[in-house]
């Protein structure tokens, strides 16, 4: 008898139980070695009530209060407490009762009276009852101290795994259920029943104590995912973790309340306004960052914005070249300018080969193992004069060089270790000028053929990271002075390394941490990541998922990927442009020099940097960097919609008048985000790309044209009708309370739909001319003068408006254009 593909399946099935019977069930949570805290640590005083360590579901009856919400498991427990994701019509909230719970005598509990009894349900009850379910023993005096520290709880979900373990219960059903149990207790009750509104204004206390439950329920969640035996969670089994899920729609009581103490707290404390709103989005991270000290980093923003630090900012004529060490007087060390120009007329690379007593000596960087370096200059690396170093500063990074090196083993088969940092290789004398120039044009090669790239960041080389939680490793990488310039996003996306990982590598006050970036983790060696667990399904989680998610792991993650995308991602965007693409990822970055702006962007596009090199100003730098990409998304036009003053913040140049002056400096970049999608999704889709010429911008879109040749005030409040299908419509400018009320005289003038309808945002624009195609048709050459909104007007106009604006009297009058409208935009 021949054997049977169920035979065969078996046999799979049995050797798969024999490799794995090895696998301890939390080793799917906490790699060995794995002993990061899970949260970053604060402290919480007890409010008053003290729990008796009598059982957690009757403890509300047994101290005299009243629970109004029940969780009724809603789809086999699939939804979370309190709603329902699985209908539908989308997430429904049920059984959120306002007020939860309240007392039993029929009085009315104070706000302090009812966060004191959620601390003592909540988070004391909740931890005793967990640590009775697991078997582990608790200490008393944690329940009745004055104050409670937070860091006593990392590392609990593994404590907890291991009793329950050593009792002989771990990964039963019964214990998963238990925990599942007070996980969804605890979410149930602490869910906020408004959508934008706590119950209370609570004081900032309150706050923190009830931050801390949300806390535990995550360390609680984590501790359940340690006693699932398979590294994917289904949800068919009941178990569907809500607690880190935004989707889920968990909006935490005391939340609302916080913010307002959050923002205070962190400008307080020196971080800078951009920080705020960009790199600590999400009202757990700002929260947790409050809790974090920095006292390496900068605390003057008085110069910043809600998008850019300026705190790194330099003045080369007061730059001062910095020691390791404030005292140290050491000699500097410098660089042959000659030898560096010989190297750079190969068009090669030059690279610094150093030897044990400091001499420096240039040679090519083909063939050789360098360690190319990405720092700021603020932090005192740089040098405007001279192609010279501290000897302190040059021994120092040799010593990192050869580390990073040995740690990672990237020196195989080639001892020598060579060093490239712009301050040494790149030539400053101004008689060296047209070799600066080609050293600037070789940094795409630079960074591309260094064998590690490694960062130098002031505050993070003070860093220990290793123990860090992972949510802190994120808030300061992403909060970096290093993550706020310009040029080291060139640096860190050229930084190509093999298989896709990249070779980046940051230096930690721990040694070096390698960003790999093909498997979105840090590394501290040279050993390979583990591979994610083979998933049948895309709707499955792996536990590891689940865990990244409750540490906020994925903070960090996606916040590398947008800041520091690599060079492929960039030139082969699945939505979007390059163009988009490369302006957000120089968002909220800075430079001392505009003029590097376009270099910069133009080098991480692959673009011909040498007209741009030769151009005079960083404005003609500018039209160079547009000419060469040529082919440009047309939501640029409404790149600063309704800002006030937009124009001033375009370059002047004809006809490259609808340019922003620099993409760093945008107020509302996503502005051009928006419109691309409604083009996008315009049924058919409207044309997405305009073509850069040297008479402007061309581009085809659908428009209206007024009759009226003669020179027009528009008002803040118009009119409008339309003369081919008979509407009225209503614009209203898009000006600022400040704002003039009216825009012109203009000259024939028409308006650009920024989606398929007249009912949208439009561009405002003067008709300079036309040139009329035999093939194509009419192309009108217009000057953007405003911006406006543009709406239909109501079926309750007054008829006599009606009436007179069908008549021509006081309203504008003209037609809509064609979809494909060809414009050239100068």
């Amino acid at each position: 008898m021949f054997p049977t593909f169920k035979h065969y399946l078996h046999i799979f099935k049995y050797i798969i139980r024999k490799c794995c019977s090895h696998i301890i069930p939390s080793q799917h949570v906490y790699f060995p070695g794995d002993d990061r805290p899970e949260f970053i640590s604060f402290i919480v005083p007890r409010l008053g009530l003290v729990y008796d360590l009598s059982g957690f579901s009757e403890y509300p009856a047994r101290v005299g209060w009243v629970v109004h919400r029940y969780d009724r498991y809603c789809h086999a427990g699939r939804c979370p407490p309190g709603r329902c994701i699985a209908s539908d019509g989308g997430s429904e909230p049920y059984g959120l009762q306002s007020p939860g719970f309240s007392k039993a005598s029929g009085t009315e509990a104070t706000c302090s009276e009812k966060v004191a009894f959620l601390q003592s349900w909540l988070f004391f009850g909740a931890l005793a009852e967990a640590h009775a379910a697991c078997n582990l023993p608790i200490n008393p005096d944690d329940y009745s101290a004055d104050t409670f520290d937070t860091a006593q709880l990392n590392g609990l979900p593994l404590k907890l795994y291991l009793a329950s373990k050593s009792s002989g219960c771990a990964g039963s059903e019964k214990l998963r259920k238990k925990l599942y149990a007070i996980i969804r207790q605890g979410q149930l009750m602490m869910t906020r029943a408004s959508e934008w509104e706590d119950e209370y204004d609570y004081t900032l206390t309150q706050c923190e104590v009830l931050f801390s439950i949300q806390v535990l329920l995550r360390i609680l969640s984590l501790a359940l995912l340690c006693q699932f035996r398979q590294p994917v969670l289904n949800p068919k089994n009941g178990f569907d973790l809500s607690i880190a899920d935004p989707a889920k729609d968990w909006k935490p009581e005391g939340q609302m309340s916080m913010m307002g103490f959050t923002s205070g707290r962190l400008l307080g404390s020196g971080w800078c306004e951009s920080e705020l709103w960009h790199s600590l989005q999400g009202f757990d991270v700002a929260l947790a960052a409050c809790y974090l000290n920095r006292p390496y980093a900068p605390k003057n923003h008085g110069r910043c914005s809600d998008t850019t630090c300026m705190a790194y900012q330099i003045n080369e004529s007061t730059y001062q070249t910095l020691h390791v060490e404030d005292d140290c007087k050491c000699e500097f060390v410098h660089v042959d300018p000659a030898a560096l120009t010989n190297v750079l007329k190969k068009n090669m690379v030059p690279t610094i080969c150093i030897t044990d007593d400091m001499q420096l000596s240039v040679v090519d960087g083909k063939g050789v193992n360098y360690i190319a370096f990405s720092h700021v200059w603020a932090d005192g690396l740089g040098n405007p004069s001279h192609n010279a170093l501290p000897s302190c500063q040059v021994r120092r990074l040799y010593n990192m060089a050869l580390n990073l090196c040995s740690v990672f083993k990237l020196n195989k088969g080639n001892p020598k270790v060579a060093i490239w940092i712009d301050t040494l290789c790149i030539p400053v004398s101004p008689e060296l000028k047209q070799y600066r120039k080609q050293a600037i044009g070789l940094l795409a090669r630079t960074y591309t053929e260094a064998k590690a790239v490694l960062v130098l960041d002031r505050e993070l080389c003070h860093f220990e990271s290793r123990k860090a939680p992972i949510l802190e490793l994120g808030i300061r990488i992403l909060c970096s002075g290093w993550l706020k310039r310009l040029w080291t996003l060139q640096e860190a996306s050229l930084a190509r390394g093999i298989e896709g990982a990249g070779a980046l590598y940051i230096q930690m006050g721990d040694g070096p941490a390698h960003w790999n970036r093909l498997n979105r983790c840090f590394r501290y060696g040279p050993s390979r990541p583990r591979q994610p667990p083979f998933k049948n399904s895309a709707i499955l989680v792996s536990v590891q998922e689940a865990k990244s998610d409750l540490v906020y792991e994925m903070h960090l993650l996606t916040g590398m990927e947008d800041r520091l995308p690599s060079v492929r991602a960039i030139n082969e965007s699945r939505f979007g442009t390059r163009f988009q693409k490369i302006m957000n990822a120089v968002q909220n970055r800075s430079t001392s020099k505009r003029e590097d702006e376009p270099i910069c962007m133009a080098s991480l596009l692959g673009l011909e940097l040498q007209p741009i090199l030769n151009a005079r100003d960083a404005d003609e730098r500018t039209v160079e960097f547009y000419k060469l990409l040529r082919e440009i998304p047309t939501a640029i036009l409404f790149a600063e919609f309704g800002v006030p003053g937009f124009l001033a913040k375009n370059l002047t140049i004809a006809p490259y008048r609808w340019v922003p002056r620099s993409l760093l400096l945008l107020e509302q970049p996503m502005e051009i985000d928006n419109a691309f999608s409604a083009m996008h999704f315009a049924q058919p889709p409207l044309p997405l790309i305009g073509t850069c010429e040297d008479d402007g911008l061309h581009i085809q879109h659908p428009g209206f044209v007024f009759e009226d040749l003669e020179p027009t005030c528009i008002a803040r409040e118009s009119t409008i009708l339309d003369t081919v299908d008979g509407e009225l419509y209503s614009l209203s400018l898009a000006l600022s309370d400040g704002s003039p009320r009216s825009i012109g005289p203009i000259g024939r003038c028409a308006l650009i739909f920024k989606n398929d309808s007249i009912c949208s945002g439009v561009l405002i624009v003067r008709i300079e001319s036309e040139v009329v195609a035999p093939e194509s048709g009419v192309c009108f050459y217009v000057v953007i003068v405003g911006h406006a909104q543009v709406k239909r007007l109501s079926e309750d106009t007054p008829a006599e408006v009606d009436r007179d604006a069908r008549l021509g009297l006081g309203c504008l009058r003209g037609g809509s254009t064609a979809r494909g409208q060809m414009w050239c935009v100068t």
